[in-house]
C-alpha cells in the first residue's frame, strides 16, 4: 500500500496553519499553585509553551504505530480509523497535561489511561505479522515494554517537533528533557530498569527497535493506522486544511526508513517545501510578540504557579459572599 501525500502545489497554502489545535486544548481546570512535575525553569515548559508542538503528537503517533502490537492495540480496541483527529487531540490533551497540570490533574490523567489499558489485550493476526514479531504474538496495553517505546517515540517527536519548528536545543537540555520524563515514564508503569537517562540513549533504543532486529517494523496494521492519519475520510471539511498541514508536518520528521516502510510517497519536491516552509515558520516567529507565540496553557499554568488564580478566586469569593 502506497500512502500519496496532496501535491506540493496544494500544500503551499497550508503548511504556515498555526498551532490551531494547541490553542483549542484547556484540560486544566486546577487552580492551586501546585507547579505539578516539572513547573517553570524546566525544558518541559520551554517546549511545551510553543503551539506547533501538537504537530509532534501526529509524529508520535506514527511511530508508535509502527510496532505492530502497538498499531493492533488500537485497531482492536480504539476509534483510531473511524476518529483519527479525536485521537490525536486525546493524545495532545494527556501530553499537555503531563506538561503543566497540577499533581492531581496529572495523577487523574494517569489513572484514567490505566482504565482504558486495563481492557486493552489481544493477539497479532497472521495479516500483521512481521519478521521480528510473528503472528499470534500476545499484546497487553500495561506490557511495560510496549509502554517504553510508546514513550520513547513520545518524548523523542516532542523534541523533534520543536527543534524542526523552533530551534536547537543544547544537548544538555535535551538529556534534562529526558530525564524530566522520567517521572511520567514511571507513573504510567515503566520500570526503573526500562528508563532512559540521556538523549543519545534513547536515541540508540529506538534506533535498535527499528534496527533489523527490532520490533518496530511497519506491518499491515500499521499501515491501516497511518492511511488513517494520512488520509483520513470522518475528519470535519473544515479542519481537513489544517489537518493536511499538520500531518505533512509530521511526515517529515519521520525517519527515512519508516517512510519507504510506510510507503508514504515522499518527493523531493515535498522535501523542499517542507524545509522551505520551516524556515518560513521560523523567521515569522521571531517576529512575532512572546506572548503571541507561547500557548494559552502556558501562561494558565505560570499564572496558577504564582498563586495568581487561586488569589483571583479568592477575592471572587469575597465579592460574591
Amino acid at each position: 500500500m502506497t500512502i500519496a501525500l496532496p501535491d506540493p502545489k496544494e500544500l503551499i497554502s497550508l503548511v504556515g496553519i498555526p498551532g490551531w489545535l494547541g490553542e483549542q486544548l484547556q484540560p486544566l481546570h486546577d487552580e492551586s499553585s501546585d507547579s505539578g512535575l516539572f513547573g517553570p525553569g524546566s525544558v518541559t515548559w520551554k517546549v511545551f509553551r510553543e503551539p506547533l508542538l501538537v504537530a509532534g503528537g501526529a509524529r508520535a503517533l506514527l511511530m508508535q504505530a509502527a510496532h505492530p502490537l502497538v498499531a493492533q492495540g488500537a485497531l482492536d480496541h480504539s476509534a483510531m480509523m473511524q476518529d483519527p483527529f479525536g485521537r490525536l487531540y486525546r493524545t495532545a490533551e494527556w501530553t499537555v497535561t503531563m506538561a503543566f497540570g497540577t499533581t492531581a490533574e496529572v495523577h487523574d490523567a494517569c489513572r484514567n489511561v490505566h482504565r482504558m489499558h486495563s481492557r486493552v489485550s489481544g493477539t497479532l493476526p497472521e495479516v500483521s505479522a512481521t519478521a521480528t514479531v510473528p503472528a499470534h504474538t500476545e499484546y497487553r496495553a500495561r506490557d511495560s515494554s510496549l509502554a517504553r517505546w510508546v514513550h520513547a517515540t513520545l518524548v523523542q517527536s516532542l523534541v523533534a517537533t520543536y527543534e524542526a519548528c523552533v530551534g536547537t536545543l543544547s544537548r544538555e537540555e535535551k538529556d534534562k528533557f529526558v530525564c524530566e520524563w522520567n517521572a511520567v515514564a514511571r507513573l504510567m508503569g515503566i520500570p526503573r530498569s526500562g528508563l532512559l537517562y540521556s538523549w543519545q540513549e534513547l536515541a540508540q533504543y529506538i534506533d535498535s527497535e527499528l534496527g533489523p532486529q527490532g520490533k518496530a517494523h511497519v506491518s499491515e496494521g500499521s499501515r491501516r493506522i497511518a492511511s488513517s492519519i494520512l488520509s483520513p475520510t470522518f475528519v470535519p471539511r473544515v479542519l481537513k486544511p489544517a489537518w493536511a498541514g499538520l500531518t505533512f508536518l509530521s511526515v517529515g520528521l519521520l525517519p527515512d526508513t519508516l517512510k519507504r516502510e510506510y510507503g508514504i510517497h515522499w518527493t523531493p519536491a515535498h522535501r523542499l517545501l517542507w524545509h522551505a516552509a520551516l524556515a518560513q515558520h521560523r523567521a515569522a516567529r521571531k517576529l512575532t510578540p512572546r506572548t503571541l507565540r507561547t500557548t494559552g496553557l502556558y501562561s494558565y499554568a505560570s499564572k496558577r504557579c504564582r498563586g495568581d488564580l487561586a488569589h483571583r478566586a479568592r477575592m471572587n469569593g469575597a465579592l460574591v459572599s
